[in-house]
C-alpha cells in the first residue's frame, strides 16, 4: 500500500511536550515572582583572626583576637565559645587548620578539620546566659581573645580559625547546665564560619 501524506487544516496543537511558548506583542508581561524579606545568611557573617605580631618564640603565648561581624540585613543570635568548645563537647565548636607556609598549593578545608585533642577531665564550665548574644547588622563582637590558641610548632605556618554553631549538638561532659538556657541555644543561628588566614613564624627560644 502506498504511503499517503495527510495535511491537516487549522492550528497545530502540541500536547504535553513542554515547549516554551513565546508571548505576542499584545500579551501582558509575566508577573514578577514574590520574594520574602532579606535575611542574614552564614555568608554575611565574617570571622576574623588578628594577632599583634607575626613572630613568636616557643616560650611565648600567642595573643589572638577573634571577631565576628554581621554584614547581613537582620540580627542573628549566636553563642560565645566556652570550656569544651575546643573539644567538640558543646556548641559552638572551634578549631584550627594549620598548614606549612612553604606549601603554597595546600588549601585549608571548607569544613573544620579534626582537631588534635589532649586528655582532659570529664567536667566543664556550665553555660552562662551572657554567652548567648545578638549580633545586629554592622555590629562586630569579639568571641575569643587570648585563648583557643593554635597548635603551632617551630617553623613558619599558615593558620585559619573555624567557628561552628550547631544548635542541635548534643553536649558532653559534666557541666551542671541550666535546662532553660540549653533550650534557648536550640533557637540560635546555625552556621559554620571560616576565618581569614594568618601566617606565624615560631622560633626556638634561646
Amino acid at each position: 500500500m502506498n504511503a499517503r501524506l495527510l495535511w491537516l487544516s487549522g492550528p497545530l496543537v502540541l500536547l504535553g511536550l513542554g515547549f516554551a511558548v513565546g508571548r505576542g506583542d499584545d500579551a501582558r508581561p509575566p508577573e514578577p515572582a514574590e520574594t520574602g524579606p532579606a535575611v542574614t545568611t552564614a555568608r554575611d557573617l565574617i570571622l576574623r583572626v588578628q594577632t599583634k605580631k607575626t613572630e613568636y618564640t616557643t616560650k611565648e603565648a600567642i595573643p589572638l583576637t577573634v571577631t565576628i561581624t554581621n554584614r547581613g540585613p537582620t540580627p542573628v543570635t549566636l553563642v560565645q565559645p566556652g570550656d569544651g568548645s575546643e573539644s567538640g563537647w558543646r556548641t559552638p565548636t572551634v578549631g584550627w587548620s594549620v598548614l606549612p607556609a612553604d606549601d603554597a598549593k595546600a588549601a585549608h578545608p571548607e569544613q573544620m578539620p579534626k582537631q588534635e585533642l589532649f586528655g582532659r577531665c570529664g567536667n566543664r564550665n556550665p553555660l552562662a546566659a551572657e554567652e548567648m548574644f545578638v549580633l545586629r547588622p554592622s555590629e562586630t563582637r569579639t568571641i575569643a581573645a587570648g585563648w583557643f590558641g593554635p597548635p603551632v610548632r617551630e617553623g613558619k605556618q599558615r593558620l585559619v580559625f573555624y567557628y561552628h554553631n550547631d544548635p542541635s549538638l548534643k553536649w558532653k561532659g559534666i557541666g551542671g547546665d541550666d535546662p532553660a538556657l540549653l533550650a534557648r541555644v536550640k533557637d540560635t543561628f546555625p552556621c559554620l564560619l571560616k576565618s581569614n588566614e594568618i601566617t606565624l613564624t615560631i622560633k626556638q627560644a634561646k
